[in-house]
C-alpha cells in the first residue's frame, strides 16, 4: 500500500506523527481487542507506549473483545465521555 520507501511509511505512521505533537495540543483515544481478528493489539500498545514517552495526552482501552460492533458499542459510552471532555466548547 506504502510502497517500500521507508519515508513514505514514515509519513503515515502514527509513532513518526506523535512525536511531531506538541504536547497538549491533541487528546488522543482508542480501544481494541485482545481477541482482534487483525493483531492489532500489539500495535496499540505500541503507539500507547509511544504517545506515553511524548506526553501526548490520550487513553485507551486494551482488553476483551475483537474487532467488531460487539466491542465498539460496550466502548461507546466512554468514546463519547472523552470526546465531550476534550472538545472545546461553543462561545
Amino acid at each position: 500500500m506504502l510502497g517500500s520507501d521507508i519515508a513514505s511509511w514514515k509519513t503515515h505512521d502514527v509513532v513518526e506523527l506523535a512525536t511531531k505533537l506538541p504536547p497538549g495540543k491533541v487528546a488522543l483515544y482508542f480501544d481494541c481487542g485482545t481477541e482482534d481478528d487483525l493483531n492489532l493489539q500489539d500495535n496499540v500498545q505500541y503507539v500507547h507506549e509511544a504517545l506515553t514517552a511524548k506526553h501526548v495526552e490520550h487513553e485507551f482501552f486494551l482488553g476483551p473483545g475483537k474487532h467488531n460492533f460487539e466491542l465498539w458499542a460496550a466502548r461507546v459510552p466512554k468514546s463519547l465521555a472523552f470526546l465531550r471532555d476534550h472538545t472545546t466548547k461553543p462561545q
